[in-house]
Parts: C-alpha cells; sequence; structure tokens
C-alpha cells in the first residue's frame, strides 16, 4: 500500500492529465530506441570536436554513467524495497499503456537512467551555457513524468530516481574531470 500522497499524485498524473495526445505521446517517450538518434548525434558532435580519442572517452563515460546509475543504484534498491509496481497493485486502479513488467518500481531505472545521462550531456555541451542544464534536465523530466504517466511507476519511484540520476551523474562527470580525463590527455567535458 502506497501513502496518499502518492496515491494522489498517481491519479493525477496517471488519470486525470489523460489526453489524446499524451495517450500517443508517453508511451514513445517511454521507448529506448526514440533516444538512438540523440546518442549517435551526440557521439558524431564529439567525433568531430575530439577525433576517435574523444568518441572512445564519450563511449567509456556514457557506459560508466549507465553501470552506475541502473546496475548499481537502481537496481540494487529495487531488490532492496521490493515496491510493487501501480500495474501490479490491486488496490490501485490504472490506466495502463504499456506492458507492466513483472519487476519491482522503486526505484525508477528509467528516470534515474536519464537524469544521470542528462547530467553527462549538459556537462559535455554546456560550457557555460544554463541553458542546456535546463534542456538536458527537461528531457529526463519528460521521460520520468511519462513513466508515471503510462501507469508503471508511482511520483515517487521517479523522484527518486531524478536525485539518484544527478547524483549518479555527477560521480561519473567528476571521476572523468579528474580521473580519466587527465589520463588520456584530453577533457571533453565543458567546464562550468
Amino acid at each position: 500500500m502506497q501513502n496518499a500522497f502518492d496515491e494522489t499524485l498517481f491519479r493525477w498524473l496517471n488519470q486525470g492529465l489523460a489526453n489524446d495526445f499524451f495517450d500517443w505521446l508517453m508511451p514513445l517517450v517511454c521507448e529506448k530506441w526514440l533516444w538512438l538518434p540523440i546518442y549517435l548525434s551526440l557521439a558524431f558532435s564529439i567525433y568531430q570536436k575530439f577525433s576517435w580519442k574523444g568518441l572512445l572517452l564519450f563511449v567509456a563515460a556514457f557506459g560508466f554513467c549507465i553501470l552506475v546509475s541502473d546496475a548499481l543504484v537502481a537496481n540494487s534498491l529495487k531488490h532492496f524495497f521490493e515496491r510493487i509496481r501501480p500495474c501490479n497493485d490491486e488496490t490501485t486502479q490504472v490506466r495502463l499503456l504499456v506492458k507492466c513488467g513483472s519487476g519491482f518500481s522503486f526505484v525508477s531505472a528509467h528516470a534515474t537512467n536519464h537524469f544521470a545521462l542528462a547530467v553527462l550531456f549538459a556537462a559535455l555541451f554546456a560550457a557555460g551555457r544554463k541553458w542546456v542544464w535546463v534542456a538536458w534536465l527537461a528531457w529526463a523530466g519528460l521521460v520520468a513524468f511519462a513513466r508515471v504517466y503510462v501507469g508503471v511507476h508511482w511520483p515517487t519511484d521517479v523522484f527518486c530516481g531524478a536525485a539518484l540520476g544527478i547524483g549518479s551523474g555527477l560521480l561519473v562527470v567528476w571521476l572523468f574531470r579528474k580521473y580519466v580525463s587527465k589520463w588520456a590527455g584530453l577533457s571533453i567535458f565543458a567546464k562550468k
């Protein structure tokens, strides 16, 4: 059973905001393949600016970011808390727009991963432009919102996933700035 705030907010996001456009868009936003062109275009931009060495550093940072945020944070917490997804909770009325999944809910790996990547991408391309940070965090926020809208996560799953993702992303950026970039003799991360 969830707390009243979580249930009320879930109902409002999942049912109260329901409309045909969101019913079409939000399942797409949850699809991993949709974001592949963004990742490829970022990799190409890094390659153009820093050559193969920069591209390899980007791929390593991307992979390490997912490893930290998904494997070490999100999935560890899911097995620790074993929170039931709203779509698997028989006491909760859900508008389910995607396959529910049998895994646990807390924390949202989608939210954790996308916020971690948003921090990584902003660190790559911001270079003093705050709007870049806002844009990447808004992108991750859209993904987090979509997970609640389609009925597979509670709001606190995505809020906590966002916080953990930001923390994971900052850790990866710090490690790569401090150690890996110096070792490689190349800094692909923009300074604040």
